[in-house]
């Protein structure tokens, strides 16, 4: 069976052009083992190990709880350099504004 994608009212073949966000989501659920390519080519789905989901979301989990650490020490970073270091560092974000030497 391929996999389809809804598109307005019709069941439509999921086209390679359309982007591949889609095509990872259709592997992991396992309701196909391939992909149909423009109504010509079938590309088989590769199986995924066991405890391969499970896994990728815990990863995609720490990855962002990391993520949200290191934009929070850049923000404590930049009001520190403008507040206690003296640095016009939140000004040179501004558009038009020349950076100091």
């Amino acid at each position: 069976m391929a996999a389809t994608c809804r598109e307005g009212y019709a069941r439509t073949p999921l086209r390679a052009d359309r982007g591949t966000a889609g095509f990872g989501m259709i592997a992991i659920s396992g309701e196909a083992d391939a992909i149909e390519l423009y109504g010509v080519l079938a590309l088989p789905l590769p199986t995924l190990p066991d405890g391969f989901i499970e896994f990728a979301d815990e990863a995609h989990e720490a990855l962002g709880t990391v993520l949200l650490g290191v934009i929070g020490l850049h923000v404590a970073a930049a009001l520190y350099h403008f507040a206690v270091v003296g640095e016009a560092v939140m000004q040179r974000m501004l558009p038009g504004h020349a950076r100091r030497s």
